[in-house]
């Protein structure tokens, strides 16, 4: 743990960052996750999927709906005091592990949103 994820963990990051920014669901369904049982190696969301070791992340950062930062119509990023509220809420256990996942996530909003 402790460290940023790279690979396909990085890249279901950034495509649950985009999801979201699309108008996506955050509402996520772990009875789904349930179903597959032991053999399930990521948890079901409505449009894809979510690998175990960003859920908790992904999680958070979309309960920070809420908390980002805009200059006139353009977001700039997000309120990390905020985020730090919602980690501690959710009992996040490596902070700076699941805050290094979100950057990823905020960053590819912002990257995508400068696009749109």
């Amino acid at each position: 743990m402790g460290r940023i994820p790279s690979g396909s963990r990085k890249k279901k990051l950034k495509e649950a960052a985009r999801h979201w920014l699309k108008g996506g669901s955050g509402n996520f369904d772990t009875d789904d996750a349930a179903m597959l049982g032991d053999k399930a190696d990521a948890c079901v969301v409505p449009t894809f999927l979510v690998h175990p070791d960003n859920w908790q992340a992904v999680v958070i950062f979309t309960a920070a709906s809420t908390q980002w930062r805009w200059y006139e119509q353009h977001r700039m990023g997000l309120r990390y005091s905020e985020v730090k509220v919602l980690m501690d809420v959710e009992g996040v256990q490596d902070m700076k592990d699941c805050m290094d996942r979100i950057r990823i996530m905020e960053q590819e909003v912002l990257d995508v949103s400068s696009t749109m």
